[in-house]
């Protein structure tokens, strides 16, 4: 038999080939990774390929640029150029408020540069809430605003007012209130509509020194018993609202709460009402002291009368309709300073 003769295999590759030694491909070691062999670099120095790469570098140079100048050209337009400058401000809803101070305000927001860079007047960037708080901040009588923007150079402001009841007044003269000879100790004032012992109010709270020429302000005041703006005295005829006279002449500022949603309703109530039991004419609301249940109302017979806002207001009226039939009618009498109503079942008057 012819014995089989062992040749070896050969490879293209050098390191496939059969031997006994350890695999040169792969490295000594604990960690072993397989031996990656050179790539080889292809160099073309032909003139022709060297043209070819040195136009490719132009050409993405050139479109680098033009990509640079379209975004710098955008970015002028949008924020820089003077088509998005608002240029027209109206102002909507505004019954009470200054409708051309409210522009200006809105004005001096779109003043300067935000962020050093951009116009703070360019439609696109006009930060609503800016406008807000500052419209807020100086109208205590606003209650909501709304800012719309009308490309591309329109802004819409729309106010929502605070409706006002009633007129406070801060400080008055002196002829509005009784003189100090109405409230002296000596005093004998008509007891009606009580039975048992003579007994005499205590006027004490009421002695207090006013100012010979005080300096009125006027102010809105809501159904909640909170201050809004000040208005001015030739205003007040055409707004056609109550007017309630503080005698504390206290410090006051808008948005100041003043008095109680009861201590309206009821003012209101006495205003409706009194005329129409007893036919008075009211002339002047006056609240004596802060945080007071008493109401003094003027009419026109020139005395005042006293009311417990916080008792029923039917009853005190009732009171006054019979003092005023039974003896002052009668008895052809005259309530010359003031008739008092807050104690409960008996009239004072003098």
């Amino acid at each position: 038999m012819f014995k089989k003769s062992r040749r070896r295999k050969k490879y293209l590759n050098p390191y496939k080939q059969e031997t006994r030694r350890r695999n040169p491909e792969y490295k000594r070691g604990l960690f072993r990774r397989r031996r990656t062999l050179p790539k080889a670099k292809i160099s073309l120095t032909t003139p022709r390929f060297r043209a070819r790469e040195a136009s490719g570098g132009i050409q993405r140079k050139i479109f680098f640029f033009l990509f640079l100048l379209g975004i710098g050209s955008l970015f002028y337009l949008l924020f820089f150029f003077p088509f998005w400058e608002v240029d027209e401000i109206n102002i909507l809803g505004e019954e009470n408020i200054d409708g051309s101070l409210a522009e200006e305000i809105v004005r001096e927001c779109l003043q300067g540069r935000r962020l050093f860079i951009f116009p703070k007047k360019n439609s696109i960037i006009v930060s609503r809430k800016e406008i807000i708080e500052r419209l807020e901040e100086r109208f205590a009588q606003i209650l909501n605003v709304e800012v719309k923007k009308e490309f591309p150079d329109v802004l819409k402001v729309m106010i929502v007012e605070k409706k006002p009841v009633a007129i406070w007044a801060n400080g008055a003269p002196r002829d509005l209130f009784l003189p100090p000879e109405a409230f002296v100790s000596d005093t004998n004032p008509e007891e009606s509509l009580g039975e048992g012992e003579e007994t005499k109010p205590n006027f004490s709270a009421l002695l207090a020194e006013y100012p010979d020429n005080p300096v009125i302000e006027y102010y809105f005041i809501d159904a909640e018993g909170i201050l809004g703006d000040s208005v001015s005295f030739s205003e007040i005829p055409e707004k056609n609202l109550t007017i309630i006279y503080d005698q504390s002449f206290r410090e006051i500022k808008p948005n100041d709460t003043i008095l109680s949603s009861e201590f309206l309703e009821f003012l209101f109530q006495t205003r409706d009402l009194l005329p129409l039991k007893i036919k008075l004419s009211i002339s002047e609301f006056m609240v004596p002291v802060p945080e007071s249940r008493d109401l003094y109302v003027k009419v026109d017979g020139g005395f005042q009368v006293f009311f417990d806002t916080q008792a029923s207001l039917s009853d005190q009226v009732e009171a006054l309709s019979m003092i005023l039939d039974k003896e002052i009618t009668k008895e052809n009498k005259q309530i010359k300073y003031y008739a008092d109503l807050r104690v409960e079942g008996l009239v004072y008057y003098k």
